[in-house]
């Protein structure tokens, strides 16, 4: 594609940073305009249909941040030279500024989403029908919002209703045009524009697409029920939970899986509501980060979840779960998945006191987890002991599940008066992440402050 020659990466790249004076020396290089704007929907189909910039290489920092896994001190210091390992002890001992792979490959797919909603009613329509044209501006919309989200989750601070409008926030970035300089909005202005962008793209997006990369309405849904369980507004994550499993519901049974099987979970399996993937992190390789033995041990051994999930060695225990249809892999699944729908319908029911539906949801979810020798549904009339039983099922069934470990920390420690703080010990020295600890906002490249009007994560 000629959207995607040296000469123009640079350029979308450096957009990212969004000012004029950083980008002009590419400028130079641009070859003819007809040769670099995009003429027709089918170029801008072809930049939506990139999976290498759209679907894949969303941020691992969340992950490599997360307590699913831990190093060995041999592999830590194996592991010196990765570009992920300061934010392992949540760059305590040192502050990567000076890597910005995840910043800017966020800002280059949220440009080329907004080229394709500024040039959406400029180019050729050729044969493409209306709803051809909707889905793209829908999927342009979905990708804007939730590469917006994904970005609040690793570069601002936690989501709470009370301080979000004093917050600062992420770049909202709602246009192609670098020569507009970078700020930061509020946390609460973030939100309500990931908001909109999600709910407009709803009304767009096909139900359901045969291609799995292609965003769709039930993954706008999903989507939209994250977001709400982050920002603590129940009542829309339930709403949208629903709105998405009325439209899918399907469950693998896992006493139908192999547990010998390399690949217990296929690229595509019936669950699946939208696919992406984290970029490669080497840290995540089933050769360098262990399972958590206590982890380990809270599984029942009727929970299938603990045979399917993990692999146990001579003194260690891998994961072997993933949902992207790959082993011994350095990529996670970042997508979403009908599971993970119940899951978020379980737990709002459950704090909305709804405690029926709470159960109904929790148990159609465990009936396919469990084995169904021992299988006996989850019982009780008390609701903290039910939302106690759904989130400890969602630690379970998300765990290595993109960023949403460290999603779930991060909003928990708001939520609750029982809060975690996170522990690694490196070398012999206790490294701790407290509840509002300031480290919960990694710092933002030093290239995008300079060249911005933007100031940086406090410490």
């Amino acid at each position: 594609m000629l959207y995607f020659n040296k000469s123009i990466f640079w350029i979308m790249l450096f957009s990212s940073l969004l000012c004029l004076d950083a980008c002009s020396k590419y400028l130079d290089e641009t070859p003819e305009k007809s040769l670099t704007i995009p003429q027709t929907a089918q170029d801008l189909r072809a930049i939506l249909d990139n999976s290498f910039r759209m679907s894949e290489n969303y941020s691992a920092l969340g992950a490599v941040a997360s307590d699913d896994y831990y190093l060995t001190d041999n592999n830590f210091n194996s592991l010196a030279a990765n570009i992920y390992i300061s934010y392992y002890n949540w760059g305590f001992d040192r502050e990567p500024i000076d890597r910005s792979d995840d910043w800017f490959n966020a800002y280059n797919r949220i440009f080329y989403a907004n080229n394709v909603l500024d040039y959406l009613n400029k180019v050729e329509l050729e044969e493409m029908t209306a709803s051809d044209i909707s889905a793209m501006q829908g999927e342009a919309l979905f990708y804007r919002a939730f590469t917006t989200f994904q970005l609040t989750q690793i570069y601002a601070m936690p989501y709470n209703p009370a301080t979000a409008k004093s917050t600062k926030g992420i770049p909202l970035r709602l246009s192609s045009d670098f020569n507009i300089k970078s700020t930061r909005p509020t946390l609460e202005e973030d939100f309500q524009q990931i908001v909109k962008d999600l709910e407009n793209s709803i009304k767009l997006l096909p139900i359901n697409n045969y291609n799995l990369l292609r965003p769709n309405r039930t993954g706008a849904y999903a989507a939209l029920a994250n977001v709400y369980l982050v920002m603590q507004n129940f009542e829309k994550a339930r709403d949208y939970a629903d709105s998405c499993l009325r439209i899918k519901n399907d469950l693998m049974d896992y006493n139908d899986i192999d547990s010998l099987s390399d690949i217990p979970f296929p690229l595509f399996n019936k669950e699946i509501l939208w696919h992406s993937d984290l970029t490669n992190n080497t840290i995540a390789a089933r050769t360098y980060s262990y399972v958590d033995s206590v982890f380990y041990k809270s599984f029942d051994d009727n929970d299938l979840r603990k045979h399917l999930f993990f692999q146990k060695n001579t003194g260690s225990v891998t994961f072997n779960g993933y949902y992207n249809g790959r082993r011994s892999t350095t990529m996670y699944f970042n997508g979403f998945a009908v599971d993970e729908l119940y899951l978020i319908k379980a737990e709002t029911e459950a704090r909305l006191n709804n405690l029926a539906s709470a159960l109904s949801a929790i148990n159609s979810l465990t009936k396919n987890r469990l084995s169904k020798t021992n299988y006996t549904p989850f019982k009780s009339n008390d609701q903290i002991k039910i939302l106690a039983y759904v989130l400890d099922m969602r630690r379970k069934e998300l765990c290595f599940r993109g960023m949403y470990r460290w999603m779930d920390i991060r909003r928990l420690n708001e939520l609750q008066s029982k809060k975690l703080t996170l522990q690694r010990t490196i070398n012999g020295k206790l490294y701790e992440l407290k509840p509002g600890d300031l480290h919960y906002a990694f710092l933002i490249p030093s290239t995008a402050i300079d060249y911005s009007d933007m100031k940086q994560n406090a410490r």
